[in-house]
């Protein structure tokens, strides 16, 4: 496990979520702790991606997991 790149992963995940749920900077930014949840696990999604490559990078099939990754990761306990 290497966490080389974990930090910069993280902060594209949150922009990721951040253009997904269409969040933009606006003067009435309000954001319930449900919201916070949802980016947090785009975030925590791409640095565990990248944690877990010994290349230091999220790789094309990524994409084709992570919603279901993203599912599971917010209906878990954990």
């Amino acid at each position: 496990m290497s966490t080389i790149g974990a930090g910069d992963n993280f902060n594209a995940g949150i922009i990721k979520a951040l253009l997904d749920f269409d969040i933009n900077k606006t003067d009435e930014l309000l954001l319930c702790p449900n919201d916070w949840l949802h980016i947090a696990a785009y975030g925590i999604e791409f640095s565990s991606e990248v944690c877990m490559r010994i290349d230091n990078y999220v790789d094309n099939t990524f994409k084709t997991t992570f919603s279901e990754n993203i599912r599971r990761r917010l209906v878990s306990p954990n």
